[in-house]
């Protein structure tokens, strides 16, 4: 122990806002109390060094805080990922109240200190000075929010103190619901708040008044905790009396002759009766002017129960998803998702507990206001011996517990055995439910825990190679170069065994800092050379990693790259790696570029490309958002409190409101389901007559802002609001674009399950080349992205959780089999660290994500990943500039089936095709389709003036009945490139020309035998 200031708490005493208690104004110097501890950095010695374990009972963790010697002291400081405020964490021991600090900088910072539910914010100079906190309960985990201009590293601390606390009871009252014997000046429920600063107070004069604390559930009650304003040399008069059913009350103490005139105090209880219901009665005041009232009340107990099955070790028979999600405390995730039964869940409680209770939480399902039944079957069983062996608990696979749909969502099981594992079975679905699938919501196991809990301190991901695309000088069958980036050790990249130079490289979206690397082997260790660049032409070897430490982290001087690659010159024929990495931090290099993000609904925006736009804000980049509709399904009001929430949102990122705009049209649903994608307003519209007028389903026919907070942008440009059409809103569309040229465009794909999303695209599409109609010279970067997956809400993205820490983003199932996007083509932007911390209540886009009140769920939430995915496009095929004829054509006036030959030019490389989700037809209207011809078929494309020609990129249909074979591309000249197979999914086939001509004429040779009507998805000529 250590002498240092301590600050005095007197009666008159109040609560400052920077934390410290004070009286009269006066600092008291004292003696550290034998509850706490000091942990002054000083016994490190002058040397600096980095905390990477325990220190005098605390976790700093693996990576972020140093010590180091500063103006003759050593202190502690974090390293600084950013401006924005940072999170670090310190775990302290069980049982013990993070109580205070001293800390200073060179200028001015904020220190946000988070324990639990409970803040204190500090303001910190340049004088160093000691800080108090207020917090009441004791949490493991401390997170210290700083916040300086300077960068957090600029803020040092030293002289952490520690407080223990009891912990072999626990306070079970605090925030449960009250009530009182009648009026109150003051609430009931400040009497169990947590805050002995604020009260209950009775309304009126006089004693016999009574509080009442429901515990919400019955407990052996050990001793209770009752605090006045004040001490008193007339003590109060008070009893004490419990009750198991709110009616009939036993006396715990009875205090109505007291003579303790403290203003804290305590009673033990020795009654072994389990009660709900605890009652303070006053019945006796300290003065005749007093009211009845207190500012605390505390019941404890010991038989603290906890679910010790939450977050353990689990595994299932199968299912879509993780059989985590069934401990993970969260019940609208589940463990599961097959329609195989019987379905076994395990789980392994990692130790020995006497358990008392299991309990499952069914999904609690609602048609309309109507519950639906969860009437399933299924048994539980444990095991003592790790699984090993299995013994019955519960068997309902014939008749269960369940009575209504209302009070058996939840169904328990009371018990009192020794076991360390349970396995679940669902046998069969509820009778009411036959297309249900076997899913685990829930599971809970509650015991007296008796084991002291470690808290882990903190581990900061900078690893920028985690999700990213690899490029591989070779692949073995199986052995995909992705396999290395994916944190899954259990999936590994080989290259061929006669790659004599084996590399992998990583193409980063801009450029980074890069700290150190590293290689994970499955066994034989290869030695490897670590090159960096900057425009992948000119490399430079950083490392050269002898074998004995090529399974290391390798620290190297911070170097500035936008390209990486792993060397293993000579490799083995036994070269297979597990997974790469490399540290590194954004080096802040302005990517000058003008930044559009297209969002069909407010929330979209910050879903697909939060990221892009905070980074664009911070390093001075140009960014706008245009929103399509205002998310009015639910109505008018709905529409202008979104506005709202998106100007809040976006103003945390970094994006003014300014540089919002908010096209106002209407949302009619789209998204599968319920709803179909006929439904989506953009849909209706994009395949509609220019001058239809259409209406939201609450009948307004015309754009709108919210007056109060941003107008609608026709509104702002014309003064007046436009009708419902699809001229106006192309007109709208594309003079946001004609004005402000922007050179990347961010917006959902047509690949999105949407239709809102997707139409949303193929108008950006439509509006660019109609703007390049009139600029040649204008060719923007489309980037396009996925919200709605075809693998469905409830599957992708993986949802959120601080225990597992923030994850990439992975490929969504039937992706690449659904759909023309290969997932190793993906763009892959790191977001910026503000983005990466975890918890999630400290990560900037959830934060930001949270300011969408209406929309916020844990869906919403599982954006906030260490990425976000595009797959981009140009626009610098010229075919779009010809004249198209064909041979035949399947033209219809109605948008929605017009296959005319001008559709091998729209810019959509897609068409007709089955297989997503909610019978999602692709896209019929945007192909050339002939008239029932095969072979013979031509189409033409025919310029005003000779080009030259480099390139012809074809897209066949991607139906899979109508294939071309072989065709020919005719020039002016009559020569003639032969192409082969078009593949049959309607990618790309590349055709080097490399010659001038004025016409283009595609002629199909050869046909697939189930074909019926050959075209084209897409021409492109560049």
């Amino acid at each position: 122990m250590k002498e240092r200031k301590l600050i005095a708490l007197g009666m008159a005493g109040m609560l400052s806002l920077s934390g410290l208690f004070t009286f009269s104004g006066i600092e008291a110097e004292a003696k550290l109390p034998d509850n706490q501890l000091v942990i002054d950095f000083e016994d490190l010695g002058t040397e600096a060094q980095s905390l990477t374990g325990k220190y005098q009972n605390c976790n700093f963790g693996n990576r972020g805080w140093n010590t180091g010697a500063v103006d003759g002291d050593v202190k502690l400081w974090a390293d600084s990922f950013t401006k924005d405020g940072q999170v670090n964490k310190i775990a302290i021991p069980y049982g013990k109240i993070f109580r205070g600090f001293s800390a200073k900088c060179s200028e001015s910072a904020t220190i946000k200190v988070v324990s639990g539910s409970e803040t204190n914010t500090f303001e910190i100079g340049a004088t160093e000075k000691e800080f108090t906190t207020d917090f009441r309960t004791n949490q493991m985990a401390v997170y210290l929010v700083i916040e300086c201009a300077k960068g957090t590293s600029d803020v040092k601390l030293d002289d952490l103190i520690l407080e223990e606390v009891d912990i072999s009871k626990l306070n079970v009252s605090q925030g449960k619901p009250t009530s009182t014997s009648g009026d109150s000046e003051r609430p009931a429920s400040n009497g169990n708040d947590g805050d002995e600063n604020t009260m209950w107070v009775n309304n009126g004069a006089g004693a016999d008044k009574w509080w009442q604390v429901d515990l919400q559930e019955a407990y052996t009650i050990s001793d209770y905790e009752l605090v006045f304003e004040k001490e008193e040399s007339n003590p109060w008069k008070y009893k004490v009396e419990a009750s198991a059913d709110g009616e009939n009350f036993d006396m715990l103490s009875d205090k109505t002759e007291n003579t303790d005139s403290a203003k804290v105090q305590t009673g033990e209880v020795s009654a072994e009766t389990k009660y709900r219901y605890v009652r303070v009665t006053i019945t006796g005041l300290p003065a005749e002017t007093y009211w009845a009232g207190f500012a605390e009340f505390k019941v404890y107990t010991k038989d603290i129960m906890s679910n010790v099955a939450q977050g353990k070790s689990t595994s299932q028979s199968g299912g879509y998803n993780s059989s985590d999600l069934a401990v993970d405390g969260d019940v609208t995730t589940f463990g599961g998702n097959t329609d195989t039964f019987p379905y076994w869940w395990t789980v392994d409680l990692g130790d020995t507990y006497n358990v008392k209770e299991v309990e499952i939480e069914w999904e609690d399902l609602k048609d309309g206001d109507t519950n639906i039944a969860e009437d399933w079957k299924y048994k539980i069983e444990y095991s003592a011996d790790g699984g090993s062996t299995w013994e019955e608990l519960v068997d309902y696979t014939s008749e269960t517990p369940y009575t209504d749909p209302e009070t058996s969502v939840v169904q328990n099981e009371a018990c009192d055995i020794e076991c360390n594992a349970f396995k679940v079975t669902i046998t069969d679905k509820p009778p009411k439910r036959p297309l249900a699938w076997a899913v685990l919501p829930e599971f809970r196991a509650f015991a007296v825990d008796t084991h002291i809990p470690e808290e882990e301190g903190q581990n900061i991901n900078i690893d920028i190679a985690y999700g990213q695309p690899v490029k591989a000088s070779s692949v073995a069958e199986g052995y995909k170069a992705s396999n290395v980036t994916d944190y899954d050790s259990a999936s590994t990249w080989k290259p061929v065994s006669e790659d004599d130079t084996a590399y992998l490289q990583i193409d980063l979206d801009r450029e980074y800092n890069i700290q150190n690397h590293k290689v994970e082997f499955t066994s034989a260790v290869s030695s490897y050379k670590f090159y960096v660049s900057m425009d992948n032409d000119t490399w430079t070897e950083v490392s050269d990693v002898s074998a004995d430490q090529a399974d290391k982290t390798v620290d190297i001087e911070v170097t500035t790259a936008k390209y990486v690659r792993f060397e293993f010159a000579g490799q083995s024929e036994d070269l297979e790696v597990k997974e790469i990495h490399f540290d590194g931090l954004d080096a802040g290099v302005p990517g000058e570029k003008k930044i559009l993000v297209l969002a069909p609904h407010e929330d979209d925006e910050m879903l697909m490309a939060g990221g892009v736009m905070n980074r664009a804000a911070e390093v001075g980049d140009e960014v706008k958002v245009l929103l399509a509709t205002n998310g009015d399904y639910n109505g008018k009001s709905t529409g202008k409190g979104r506005i709202v929430e998106t100007i809040n949102a976006l103003e945390v990122i970094g994006v003014e409101s300014e540089d919002i705009m908010f096209m106002g049209y209407a949302d009619t649903g789209g998204l599968g389901g319920a709803q179909t994608y006929q439904d989506s307003f953009l849909y209706k519209m994009y395949t509609a007559d220019d001058t239809q007028v259409f209406k939201s389903r609450w009948g307004n026919e015309y754009t709108y802002g919210n007056p109060n907070a941003k107008q609608d942008y026709h509104y702002e440009v014309t003064g007046e609001h436009a009708l419902y059409t699809r001229k106006n809103f192309l007109n709208d569309l594309e003079y946001a674009i004609s004005t402000y040229k922007p050179t990347d465009i961010y917006v959902p794909s047509r690949y999105d399950m949407h239709f809102d999303h997707a139409y949303f695209d193929l108008f950006a599409i439509e509006a660019i080349q109609n703007i390049q109609a009139e600029d040649p010279s204008y060719n923007p970067t489309l980037h396009e992205s996925i919200i709605h997956s075809c693998a469905g809400d409830s599957n992708w993205p993986i949802v959120n959780s601080d225990e597992k820490g923030i994850r990439a983003l992975n490929m969504p199932e039937g992706l690449e089999e659904l759909t023309m996007f290969n997932w190793d083509e993906r763009e892959n932007i790191n977001v910026p660290y503000a983005m990466r911390q975890v918890p999630f209540a400290f990560n900037l886009k959830d934060q930001a994500l949270r300011l969408y009140t209406s929309q916020y769920y844990d869906y919403i939430g599982s954006f906030a990943k260490v990425n976000e995915i595009f797959w981009s496009r140009d626009f610098s095929s010229f075919a779009k500039e010809a004249e198209i004829t064909a041979s035949s054509e399947c033209a219809n006036e109605d948008r929605k089936i017009d296959q005319s030959a001008v559709k091998a030019v729209d810019g959509v490389r897609d068409g007709a095709a089955e297989g997503l989700p909610y019978d999602h037809p692709r896209f019929p209207h945007a192909e050339w389709v002939s008239d029932k011809e095969t072979t013979g078929a031509w189409i033409n494309l025919e310029f005003d003036n000779e080009k030259e020609i480099k390139k012809v990129v074809l897209y066949d249909r991607p139906d899979m009945d109508n294939q071309i074979l072989e065709g020919k591309l005719i020039f002016d000249d009559n020569s003639e490139i032969i192409v082969g197979e078009l593949p049959n999914n309607g990618e790309p086939l590349e055709v080097q020309v490399d010659k001038n001509s004025k016409n283009v004429k595609f002629v199909v040779t050869k046909v697939s035998v189930s074909t019926e009507s050959v075209g084209l998805a897409e021409i492109e000529v560049y």
